[in-house]
């Protein structure tokens, strides 16, 4: 659907969705070529308003790129139930500790 001045909603696109859908399609061509056999279950999250806000900082595309690299290593480690981490953040990018933390170390019980 388009704006009364012709411009696209960018708000309103699902790309969640158009992102599964296109993973999907290219799963099920991969598993008819023998080259994957897993299965696909997409969970989509509404983010509607990622059209409208500014340009990250440098810090914020650090950050974000920080968290992605220390998530894909404990992925690739088969570290399940991790949270990756960045700590020393005041500090150059160069100096920050990056790691992973389990999921159970942040869980408290209550007596």
């Amino acid at each position: 659907e388009r704006q009364s001045n012709s411009t696209i909603q960018l708000s309103q696109l699902e790309t969640d969705r158009l992102m599964a859908c296109l993973v999907e399609e290219e799963l099920k061509e991969r598993k008819k070529k023998g080259t994957y056999s897993g299965s696909f279950s997409p969970v989509c999250q509404f983010l509607g308003y990622q059209a409208r806000c500014g340009m990250p900082s440098n810090f914020d595309s650090d950050y974000a790129y920080t968290l992605g690299g220390a998530a894909a290593v404990l992925a690739a480690s088969r570290k399940s139930g991790y949270m990756a981490i960045a700590s020393d953040l005041s500090r150059p990018v160069e100096e920050w500790q990056v790691g992973g933390v389990p999921f159970t170390a942040m869980i408290r019980a209550d007596k």
